[in-house]
């Protein structure tokens, strides 16, 4: 998953701040109907944007780390800078590159789920 990004901390940072752009939508029960699907992505004007500080909060990362690589992220063009903080716009979200990573990234984990049921771990969820 850290294809587009470079490195898995970017993707990481990338992944946070996508998150907490569509944290309105999550605890909106009209909204995560509406846009729950994935041929349906969120305009932009429905995510809100997220700051330097809640990233790095939310992920336990020095609040300078995460705004040297939203810079970067920004430089690239994953991210937005906008009124109230940073978006990554769905323009970003539905790109190819974007779209093939998410793939890839789905594919890795099927995998590990299937590694980890073959040693015998219940992966089913339950109790």
């Amino acid at each position: 998953g850290a294809l587009p990004h470079a490195s898995t901390l970017n993707g990481l940072i990338f992944a946070g701040l996508m998150i907490a752009n569509a944290s309105r939508i999550t605890y909106d029960y009209e909204l995560a109907r509406r846009y729950g699907a994935a041929n349906t992505p969120p305009p932009d004007a429905v995510r809100r944007p997220a700051t330097i500080t809640e990233v790095a909060k939310r992920l336990h990362l020095p609040h300078e780390v995460v705004r040297r690589r939203v810079l970067t992220l920004m430089e690239k063009g994953y991210v937005r800078r906008i009124t109230g903080g940073y978006l990554v716009t769905v323009e970003v979200l539905q790109s190819p590159k974007m779209l093939e990573s998410g793939m890839l990234i789905n594919q890795r984990f099927m995998q590990l789920t299937q590694a980890l049921f073959a040693l015998g771990v219940d992966t089913s969820g339950g109790d």
